[in-house]
This record gives structure tokens, C-alpha cells and sequence, in this order.
């Protein structure tokens, strides 16, 4: 069953000046398209959640630490590995930007930390990217930082993909013309 609200917008807040919603192009929308375009969202991201199917969504720590886990173990693992890669062509000379380089990926992690602990105080009962930009910053820094973290969580799956289609190849070289197909069958 649909959430509804005491206007019927079956969750949905819509506000009397909601811009695209209320006017497009200058056009006045009328109610047939404003369920159209609801229906339209519905059918993209699934029907809006009633508080009471919110709360069977939620997971714990020993589930989501594996699955938001990955994030941060693919950050650490695969960029610092990025990183030194691209000294290979330098050859000994490279060696010297090795301590640079970690002294940086360490201070970034530093910052990161205490940007987390920082959050997790100011934000006890949890507070997302876009939580805190959108009450620190603003709406529009609140959908960049979830744009940003949808971008990111795309680009971890591909990136986790490819390293996992780069090891089974480097252990089986046959497979190295199938690279591409491999990588789409995984995805």
C-alpha cells in the first residue's frame, strides 16, 4: 500500500511552489500530470516507504559493515596501489616519491578520520553526506554530496570488478582476450 498524505501525493511532499512540479516551462500542470510524473518516479527509483516498512530496511553493523565496508577497503586498497603503479616507468628514480606519496595517503586518512568522528558527534543518530551538507551547507551541497556518493559507489563496483577480472587473468592468461566479456559478465 502506498503511503498517502493528507493531500494524496502517496508520500510525496509537494509543496505549493515546487518549481518543475507546480510549472514547467510556464505551462501550469494539472493533477492528471503531476500523477503521471509520480508514477513516472515510482517506476525509476520504487514507491516512497511507509514508516512502518522503513524501519524492516534498516540493517545492522554486522550487515552493513560488509556491504558499506567496501567503499573505504576499495579506497585504501586500490588507490594508494594506483598511486605507485604509475612510478613503474620511472624505474629506482621513483622510489623516491614512494615516502612522499604514502606520507600523503596517511594524511588523508587522518583527515578523513577525524572528519568521521567529528561527524559521528555532531550526528549521533546518524547523518549521511547529504544530511550534513544539506543542514551545514544546504539543499543543493546536500544532492551534490549524494550525486557524488552515487558516482562513487558506481565506480567502486567497476573498479572492484576490474581488479578482481585483472587477478583471474593474471592467474590464467588464456583468459586475457576475454578480458572485456569477463568484466560484463560480472557486472
Amino acid at each position: 500500500m502506498r503511503a498517502r498524505s493528507p493531500s494524496g501525493n502517496r508520500g510525496y511532499v509537494i509543496p505549493a511552489n515546487a518549481g518543475v512540479l507546480s510549472d514547467i516551462s510556464g505551462l501550469a500542470v494539472d493533477s492528471w500530470s503531476k500523477e503521471l510524473l509520480v508514477n513516472i518516479i515510482d517506476t525509476l527509483f520504487g514507491r516512497p516507504l511507509a514508516t512502518e516498512e522503513e524501519k524492516a530496511e534498516r540493517i545492522g553493523p554486522a550487515k552493513g559493515i560488509p556491504i558499506f565496508g567496501l567503499d573505504a577497503l576499495s579506497s585504501a586498497a586500490y588507490g594508494p596501489e594506483a598511486a605507485l603503479t604509475l612510478l613503474i616507468p620511472l624505474g629506482v628514480a621513483g622510489a623516491a616519491y614512494v615516502w612522499p606519496i604514502t606520507i600523503g595517503i596517511v594524511v588523508l586518512l587522518g583527515i578523513v578520520y577525524f572528519s568521521y568522528r567529528q561527524t559521528i558527534s555532531a550526528y549521533p543518530q546518524g547523518g549521511g553526506s547529504y544530511t550534513v551538507a544539506s543542514e551545514n551547507l544546504g539543499e543543493g551541497a546536500g544532492l551534490l554530496a549524494a550525486a557524488a556518493l552515487m558516482i562513487d559507489y558506481v565506480l567502486t563496483a567497476a573498479v572492484g570488478i576490474s581488479a578482481g577480472v585483472g587477478a583471474l587473468v593474471s592467474a590464467l592468461p588464456e583468459l586475457h582476450s576475454h578480458t572485456l566479456q569477463l568484466c560484463s559478465r560480472f557486472s
